[in-house]
């Protein structure tokens, strides 16, 4: 049996360096980020339900060849700067994500050896309900508040205060630590 452990974190704590560096060490590593990408894709059943839900949104929806494309930083933009768009993008993903990472999961579960470490690593790992109780474990990367907010607009080029609210739509980190099993400062 494989040992699977939750990785999560809020935005700009450093979970995604945390990742790396367990996949580096030969974790088997399931990354929900870029299940959304997948997800999203052009022509994608979930691409093109987001397409219709934000096609008033400037800049969300993209005509490609392969159909309609999302583009991911303008989406962010639109959805945490209003709780009722990033509920409905939930509706839209949250299913199709949720069975993409099961499936991950599963096909883990027979292809590994027994003992083998498997990350789920899931920014919104608590809210989801349902993952914490697969993990025999959950570990919670936090960071200073003041480094929270500077290093999505070091990195990313936000504006501050888009970092902020994307920073405030998060669990809090407190609340993260307290659910977690072990917590990387």
């Amino acid at each position: 049996m494989v040992l699977v452990v939750g990785l999560t974190g809020g935005i700009a704590c450093g979970k995604s360096t945390a990742s790396r560096v367990l996949r580096e060490e030969g974790a088997h590593v399931i990354d929900a980020d870029e299940v959304a990408r997948a997800v999203l894709a052009p022509g994608t059943p979930a691409a093109k339900q987001a397409a219709e839900a934000f096609k008033d949104a400037e800049g969300v929806v993209e005509h490609t060849a392969r159909g309609p494309a999302i583009n991911r930083e303008r989406l962010g933009e639109v959805i945490f700067a209003d709780s009722a768009k990033r509920r409905r993008l939930g509706e839209i993903v949250n299913r199709p994500i949720f069975f993409a990472m099961a499936r991950a999961l599963c096909a883990a579960w027979w292809a590994l050896p027994p003992g083998a470490l498997v990350v789920l690593d899931v920014p919104l790992l608590f809210e989801t309900v349902v993952f914490p109780w697969v993990c025999e474990g959950v570990v919670v990367v936090t960071a200073p508040e003041a480094v929270q907010r500077k290093r999505p607009v070091a990195r990313n080029g936000y504006a501050p205060a888009h970092a902020q609210a994307r920073i405030d739509a998060q669990m809090p980190q407190e609340e993260k630590r307290r659910r977690a099993t072990h917590v990387i400062d």
